[in-house]
């Protein structure tokens, strides 16, 4: 179970298709996140082959790098390394790929234990006296995305002199094979690892040291220097052996940047540690106060620009004028057109990393060559963004904003420029807006087929938290931040006027109180992003006892959320086991919310079973045993369709306060291969008085009474110790490998047993198995009137129409209880009847499907096929405005998409160019044309509209509206 994962455990991966094949062909139970399918091919595996799994190795220093675009349980599964060891023996074949687990803590959320999937890995080189790199010095290290080049830096210094560059191969050592494995049967574990030392002549590679070993490594260690390449050999065609690479030194400002900052390229990276040799440091160029004044070209400064703000930069050229040395300086992340010669004895030029801000530290990563592909995109505008680590949804939303009409010329034509308001205490000092104009630059510049948003991710990541880690994210709430974040970056109103007194409704038409609110909006919000992204809600509340009529006009800026009309509701099939043996244990059906908690299922069955609902103990039955037994508390909608689920009756449950209760597992020797034993029958639950010691006696009396209706004879079994019954007990944990505890052993009855250890369990052994099935009288369950199918009331459909969210959106609903509405009228707090309408339609809007539900026990992910217009979508019969039906067509142009479940998955985007008319599928880096029947999918996430006509005779230059 990879929920239980520990920080240092290591797993490894493994493909889908040969996981499942070994699932099927054991049976084995052991992993929660797949179950064997008895029904299905039951042959033994072939050799392990997770080529598939892997990007392109090579390079001189190759390593194990999983593809991008893979998810969990979709493409491959994860294992515990001590489990592939045994795959590994058994079958053989490979690569092996293993990874670390982490502890990641983002804001004030408790730490999260998972895999690092995509490690950073950096070759430590030691410096020579010739001031290259010696390679019999490598040190392999993996390090996480969030790990700081401070890590690094303790790392190298407690490591120094130590090589560990090594080819990978396989652990010779194999376990016994199970029966019918391809080892067992052809020697195949031998030919495989030949095979698969030959495929994977790779690096091991260890994870970074903690930086408290490293703190204490350190300790007496030399001084060091951190060199870092300032271009791409491969990019250049050197030879990585003999091919000397321009290095660049770490700034002491990048020191504390995360590594995902920097933009590594996939595979391993190169790092250049310096120390002095005989006294010196044996690189020229480097941080010595003399040293960073040798200037050549691509030399880093900080260089003063002529507003005073000191800035990253890179010398272009140098030459000698009037005695004196001329530098032509380029300033990082900035158009050409301010580069300038200064003087290079000049106050405006400083060593690098000592002057410019910190804040835009990200603007000038000296890794160039990583912060894109420089080219000619096929088609203007239809370039790939970078995943700078699980940032596919800031790259989705992204793709969408930048094929927006009307703001991608508004950007390009750096018309924003002169609007930024670094005085709006709700704004980011403008930096939101500067850095996606930035992007948006780019990628329209016809001079990259990908860029890296590293930049823009290190400036949202400042202001929002929850966007600064390597952490997925929801592509909605970015966009939200996004949009939010550029209005009051670009708020042409330095001072805001503030009225306090709320608008009065009363005897005001619609369109009148509209344009109040309207107005007093635009006192304090007034820019570009509101005159074309802004909208407006009306909402109208009734009260049930005076009939009095609330309305009240809300703004939005983009985004309209509209629910999935599917039912919250399932049928949930329940087998209850009675606790009277004369009673059939009966199969019923209830209709419950998907939103409820086990407790109220309980309630629903004890209804129409006449039962107890105190007295039921729910469980999940799979392969007679109990998988699972569920709390109150637990949400109804975490039980799958496929799963068997009973309700046993416990009288003791609903009499006592304190007690346990126990899954009992009939088992008999097999026959079946090597395993010992097999589970059987119907399994039971045992209920247990915890508030005083429980003996032996105790636990042999209460189970007598549970498994009494099960006994067809009461001959013992074979060599059994009992007399009288056809079995005998053991109470164990199913996590430990020890036998567990005789209930039955004579003169023991008063000895007490531990009875609330972690997943304690009884089982129930009854000889060999055609003495169970002599003795063991399995039950018949009968099915209640309420398992008949329903008929189905009208006509149904494979999924549900936009208009269909549209209408549910707009639909009147009764408000629940703690969301009470306070009458004026009637001076209280009253339940009341609430209608939302659209109002104000924004030229520009993005309706979120709303597929995510979450409550506190509960979550999911709605995958219904939406059916959406990709051209003409009336907005008319959805908005009261008289104004705004008039022109209420609109027409899709971008779509983001998300696969995958909850809490993961991957977002990707699907876009129209605007220049071309043609759709593209833009999915990190990668782009390509697409068919725009294919837009449409049960993955589509945000769907953006642009009105019909707006954007074409529309001009980059905007002006204020002032009608709603």
């Amino acid at each position: 179970d990879s929920s239980k994962m520990k920080e240092g455990d290591k797993w490894c991966y493994v493909t889908r298709r040969w996981f499942v094949q070994w699932i099927n062909h054991t049976q084995c139970e052991a992993f929660w996140e797949q179950k064997p399918d008895e029904a299905a091919d039951r042959s033994a595996p072939t050799a392990l082959n997770n080529d598939e799994l892997l990007g392109e190795i090579k390079g001189k220093y190759p390593v194990m790098e999983i593809k991008r675009d893979l998810q969990e349980q979709k493409d491959y599964f994860i294992v515990p390394s001590a489990v592939y060891d045994l795959f590994e023996g058994w079958y053989g074949g490979g690569p092996r790929v293993e990874r670390v687990a982490r502890s990641f803590k983002a804001g004030l959320l408790e730490p999260e234990v998972k895999l690092v999937k995509h490690p950073i890995v950096l070759v430590l080189l030691e410096c020579q006296k010739d001031g290259e790199p010696d390679h019999s010095t490598a040190i392999v290290r993996e390090y996480a995305p969030a790990d700081t080049m401070e890590d690094v830096m303790k790392d190298a210094m407690a490591n120094v002199g130590k090589t560990e560059v090594k080819p990978g191969g396989m652990d010779t050592t194999t376990p016994s094979a199970p029966e019918g494995s391809a080892a067992d049967e052809d020697g195949g574990a031998e030919k495989d690892a030949e095979k698969d030392t030959e495929a994977a002549d790779s690096l091991e590679v260890e994870p970074a040291a903690s930086s408290e070993a490293a703190s204490e490594d350190t300790k007496g260690k030399p001084e060091i220097k951190i060199w870092i390449p300032a271009t791409d050999p491969e990019a250049k065609g050197e030879d990585k052996e003999e091919g000397k690479v321009e290095w660049q030194e770490l700034a002491e400002m990048q020191k504390s940047m995360e590594l995902g900052s920097f933009q590594f390229k996939a595979g391993s990276t190169m790092i250049l540690i310096e120390s002095k040799i005989d006294g010196k440091w044996p690189r020229k160029g480097g941080s010595d106060e003399d040293d960073w004044k040798d200037f050549k070209v691509g030399s880093k400064v900080d260089v003063e620009d002529t507003v005073g703000k000191w800035l990253s930069s890179t010398v272009k050229d140098t030459k000698e004028e009037d005695g004196k040395t001329m530098l032509y300086i380029h300033y990082d992340n900035y158009d050409v057109r301010w580069d300038e010669w200064i003087e290079s004895n000049s106050e405006r030029v400083a060593k690098h990393g000592t002057k410019a801000s910190k804040e835009r530290a990200s603007s000038y990563s000296s890794y160039s060559y990583y912060s894109g592909t420089e080219g000619t995109p096929s088609t203007s505008g239809i370039v790939g963004l970078r995943n700078l680590g699980n940032t596919c949804f800031m790259n989705s939303t992204l793709q969408c904003m930048m094929q927006t009409p009307w703001l991608t010329q508004f950007f390009t034509k750096k018309e924003h420029l002169p609007q930024i308001n670094k005085e709006n205490p709700l704004g980011h000092n403008g930096r939101i807006a500067e850095e996606f104009g930035a992007l948006v630059g780019k990628v329209w510049s016809d001079k990259y087929t990908v860029v890296a948003p590293s930049s823009f991710k290190q400036a949202i990541g400042e202001f929002a938290p929850q966007f600064s880690g390597y952490n997925q994210q929801d592509s909605q709430e970015l966009l939200s931040f996004l949009v939010d974040g550029l209005h009051e970056d670009l708020n042409r109103l330095k001072k805001k006027e503030y009225d306090p007194n709320p608008l009065e409704s009363k005897g005001k038409t619609d369109t009148e109180l509209a344009k109040l609110s309207w107005d007093k909006h635009k006192k304090r919000h007034d820019s570009a992003i509101l005159d074309h992204m802004g909208g407006m809600f009306r909402s109208k509340v009734v009260c049930p006892v005076c009939n009095g009529v609330s309305r009240k006009f809300d703004p939005f800026l983009l985004t309209l959320p509209v629910p999935l009309p599917v039912s919250d509701s399932k049928r949930q099939e329940v087998t209850v086991v009675f606790a009277d043996p004369k009673a059939s244990p009966t199969k019923y059906t209830v209709d419950i919310a998907k939103s409820a908690e086990i407790g109220e299922l309980k309630t629903e069955v004890a209804s129409i079973a006449k039962v107890d609902s105190k007295s039921l103990v729910i469980a999940e039955v799979f392969s007679n045993k109990i998988y699972k037994q569920y709390k109150d508390r637990d949400g109804v909608g975490s039980i799958m369709d496929r799963d068997i689920i009973f309700a046993f009756e416990c009288p003791k449950a609903a009499e006592i306060k304190e007690w346990v209760s126990i899954p009992i597992h009939h088992v008999h020797k097999s026959t079946y291969g090597a395993y010992d034993h097999r589970e059987f029958g119907d399994p039971r639950v045992l209920v247990l008085d915890v508030s005083k010691p429980v003996t032996r006696k105790d636990v042999a009396a209460a189970l007598a009474s549970v498994l009494g209706p099960s006994i067809e004879k009461r001959t013992p079994y074979k060599d059994s110790p009992v007399e009288d019954q056809p079995y005998t007990a053991v109470l164990k944990s199913s996590w430990e490998s020890s036998p567990g505890a005789e209930v039955y052993e004579e003169g023991k009855g008063e000895e007490e047993m531990d009875v609330t250890g972690r997943d304690i369990i009884l089982s129930v052994y009854w000889g060999e198995e055609e003495e169970a099935k002599a003795a063991y009288k399995p039950i018949t369950v009968i099915d209640d009137e309420s398992c008949k199918p329903k008929e189905a009331g009208g006509k149904g459909k494979s999924g549900v129409d936009l208009v269909d969210c549209l209408q549910a959106f707009t639909k009147e609903e009764k408000l629940k209880e703690g969301n009470e509405y306070y009458c004026k009228t009637c001076k209280k707090l009253l339940t009341v009847t609430k209608k939302m309408d659209m109002w104000k339609l924004p030229d520009i809007m993005a309706i979120q499907l709303k597929r995510f539900q979450y409550t506190q026990q509960w979550r999911d992910k709605i995958d219904v096929f939406v059916d959406f217009p990709l051209e003409g979508l009336d907005m008319a019969p959805h908005t009261l405005s008289p104004e705004d039906k008039k022109n209420a067509l609109y027409d899709l142009y971008a779509v983001s998409c998300h696969g995958g479940g909850l809490g993961g998955g991957h977002y990707w985007a699907y876009v129209k160019n605007h220049k071309d008319g043609n759709w593209y599928n833009m999915n990190d880096s990668s782009t390509g044309p697409m068919r725009a029947s294919s837009v449409k999918t049960s993955e589509a996430y945000l769907l953006f509209y642009v009105r019909r006509g707006f954007g074409k005779a529309t001009t980059a230059e905007t002006t204020s509206k002032t009608e709603p």
